[in-house]
């Protein structure tokens, strides 16, 4: 059974990390060097990793906030553990690797992963 439209309401851009030849310069000793490829745009649900009430936030130093949401998409999205993805106006790194959800049948359902935000260092 797949995902329900309404239950992706909302909307992020992913930037997954590229290797290889063709993905960018190489590094002084001819190792590549990781490019971000173009952006997508999918359909997804953010929902607050910690807490209720809106994306959990924790103050360091008064100086540093982190943010901390958890993400679901469609199975069929690509999305790495280095990618970086705007949503709500900001700029947003996955933290950890995304985890596929698998039905009985053996077919996946759905994806999640967490996102986390650094602002202020």
């Amino acid at each position: 059974m797949p995902i329900r439209p309404r239950a992706l309401r909302d909307s992020i851009t992913i930037f997954n990390t590229t290797y290889g030849p063709g993905s960018g310069d190489a590094a002084r000793y001819g190792d590549p060097v990781p490019t971000e490829s173009t952006g997508v745009t999918v359909p997804a649900q953010v929902t607050p990793s910690l807490g209720r009430g809106g994306e959990k936030e924790t103050h360091n130093d008064q100086d540093k906030r982190i943010s901390l949401v958890r993400v679901m998409v469609g199975p069929d999205v690509i999305v790495d553990g280095l990618a970086r993805v705007e949503w709500a106006g900001r700029s947003w790194e996955v933290f950890g690797e995304p985890e596929a959800w698998v039905t009985r049948n053996g077919q996946t359902h759905h994806q999640t992963f967490n996102m986390r935000a650094v602002e202020g260092i």
